[in-house]
């Protein structure tokens, strides 16, 4: 016995699970577009809009529109200025402050050149490598520390050069100022680029996650690095260069008569300070054992998205209503 036999068989439409409604709107056809792994979110949403202007300008049937219900080229947007604006008042804050501790305006300068020119070769780098900067990656960029170099080499050099007007002179005095200052500066900074090896070792998620940040901030420290060993002397000869000796600057002065009498006192108890540092050293990890820890923190995107559960008793057209 067959199912024709008894029965009579045709081709139906399935039952419906559920319903797409918008503001009170009649039924509409829900689509979520998903993006390649790999691909640029930016790229990839402007190609978007552009497609689908295209349906809407004629290619679909009258009376039928793709309408976007939620965007998130907003939060990327959103989320270059936010990091653009840190960017370039990071950079300016510390023109500032280098500037008010050199009292020199073109040494200030010399030095905020080096912030473009490392973040450029850290983007050079991760284009090589086929990695995108990301949140996470630009924000764990530290300008004083790129510029930790530079500063050491342009006050180290100008003080050295200032009241030589010869050339001939000061370039052999910018050659062993330069060298004078090589190996403290390789060593502090190769210091700090070591802290990020172990992050080079995650795998998985936490690796694919952080290993951007390591890249990015390496990259930029070497580049400081070889920027700081010869675009940086090389300016300093051109720019300060016979600009006359600075002596001791008002607030370096005033540094230095506070730092004196601390740094005697130190020295003069030894056991209290070290009391004092095994102190502070355990409280610090008293107080990370006591705090909360989680894998990312909430980001918060300006957008609420709600998700209502009815009873199984709801029949559908009941809540499409509600």
């Amino acid at each position: 016995i067959r199912i024709r036999d008894v029965a009579r068989v045709t081709i139906g439409a399935a039952p419906r699970r559920g319903v797409v409604t918008r503001e009170l709107e009649p039924e509409a056809v829900e689509g979520i577009v998903l993006m390649r792994r790999g691909a640029n979110p930016s790229v990839v949403l402007a190609a978007l809009h552009a497609k689908i202007a295209q349906l809407n300008g004629g290619i679909l049937p009258p009376g039928m529109r793709v309408e976007t219900f939620y965007d998130r080229g907003v939060l990327v947007h959103r989320t270059l200025v936010t990091v653009s604006h840190n960017l370039i008042v990071g950079a300016l804050l510390v023109v500032v402050v280098v500037g008010v501790f050199l009292v020199s305006l073109r040494a200030a300068l010399i030095v905020a050149l080096t912030i473009p020119l490392s973040l450029l070769g850290a983007f050079l780098y991760l284009k090589l490598r086929g990695m995108s900067a990301n949140l996470l990656s630009l924000g764990a960029v530290d300008f004083g520390i790129i510029v930790d170099g530079a500063v050491i080499m342009v006050e180290h050099v100008a003080r050295r050069i200032a009241a030589i007007p010869s050339r001939r002179e000061a370039r052999s005095v910018v050659l062993e100022a330069a060298d004078e200052v090589a190996r403290p500066t390789l060593f502090a900074l190769s210091i700090i680029i070591v802290a990020y090896i172990p992050i080079f070792t995650l795998q998985r998620v936490e690796g694919r996650i952080f290993a951007p940040m390591a890249n990015t901030v390496c990259a930029a420290l070497v580049a400081a690095l070889i920027f700081s060993f010869t675009l940086i002397p090389l300016l300093a000869f051109i720019l300060l260069r016979g600009r006359g000796g600075e002596g001791e600057t008002p607030l370096e002065g005033a540094a230095l008569r506070a730092y004196r009498p601390a740094l005697t006192w130190a020295l003069g108890h030894r056991r209290t300070v070290m009391a004092g540092t095994a102190a502070t050293l355990l409280l610090g990890v008293w107080l990370f054992g006591r705090l909360g820890t989680e894998f990312l923190p909430t980001l918060n995107e300006g957008a609420l998205y709600v998700t209502v559960t009815l009873p199984p008793s709801v029949s559908l057209n009941r809540g499409a209503r509600l």
